[in-house]
């Protein structure tokens, strides 16, 4: 089996009707669904964009080029995050900071907002980035 059907089939999980839900949103049969599973067809790679999209997953992961599920934000997600007054603020004032600290205090950020997240059930631990040091 290869590395995409592996990754669409973790995505698919082992919940009932998981495939039938895959092959409705794209549109075909849900044999086709039981033939990628058996190897006899493999035509996911002509659907790939439109799996990832289903799982919310990247193409990249799909596709095996990274371990990270996480689809890159959208063009629409970043213009909200770049406009926020919070946001502009940390960045105009983190550039005052020398570069090590900088590192070392977005580390202790990220963490501390993991550990909120994860506190209310919110964080998966898939969308998180790896730390660096």
């Amino acid at each position: 089996m290869d590395i995409v059907l592996e990754r669409i089939l973790d995505c698919m999980g082992n919940k009932y009707g998981s495939g039938k839900e895959l092959a409705d949103y794209l549109e075909i049969s849900g044999n086709v669904i039981t033939n990628w599973k058996n190897g006899s067809n493999r035509s996911y790679i002509r659907h790939l964009r439109k799996i990832a999209e289903f799982y919310n997953v990247s193409e990249d992961y799909l596709l095996g080029k990274t371990d990270k599920k996480q689809r890159p934000p959208r063009i629409d997600d970043l213009e909200d995050i770049l406009s926020d007054p919070d946001i502009i603020m940390l960045a105009r004032h983190s550039k005052k900071i020398p570069e090590a600290d900088r590192k070392r205090i977005l580390n202790n950020f990220r963490e501390t907002i993991d550990i909120y997240l994860q506190a209310i059930g919110v964080n998966d631990p898939d969308d998180s980035e790896p730390t660096q040091k």
